[in-house]
């Protein structure tokens, strides 16, 4: 975590101090982050706990799709919302673990996108 403050206030463009807003802060769906300018454009840096982004991917594939109430989603934060950030996510570094490849991996265990998470979608619950 203290690299990531580090780094951060190298690259905001006017190198503000104390930008990271930490884990839980946010709330249970966007835990927690910071909004930085790098070049003049705004950047968003999102926190996510690896655990809770497995347990709602499974739920997704399983056809599990909620809407929760999250400050900032004035209709709600769709928990599919994970599912299409863990495929276009491009980690800058990982550790030895590997955790966003193998989130990635249950992602497409079911070929690029699970039938009952695309039948849950397309159907009214």
């Amino acid at each position: 975590m203290h690299f990531i403050l580090c780094l951060k206030a190298s690259l905001d463009d006017r190198h503000r101090e104390n930008l990271l807003n930490p884990p839980g802060e946010w709330g249970p769906w966007i835990n927690g982050g910071s909004w930085l300018t790098i070049d003049g454009t705004p950047v968003d840096i999102l926190l996510r706990e690896t655990g809770r982004v497995e347990a709602v991917l499974k739920d997704c594939l399983s056809g599990r799709i909620t809407i929760d109430y999250q400050c900032g989603h004035p209709f709600g934060f769709v928990n599919v919302i994970y599912a299409a950030e863990t495929h276009y996510c491009m980690p800058l570094w990982q550790d030895e673990a590997k955790a966003l490849d193998k989130l990635k991996d249950l992602l497409h265990s079911e070929g690029e996108y699970s039938p009952r998470m695309r039948e849950a979608q397309i159907k009214p619950g």
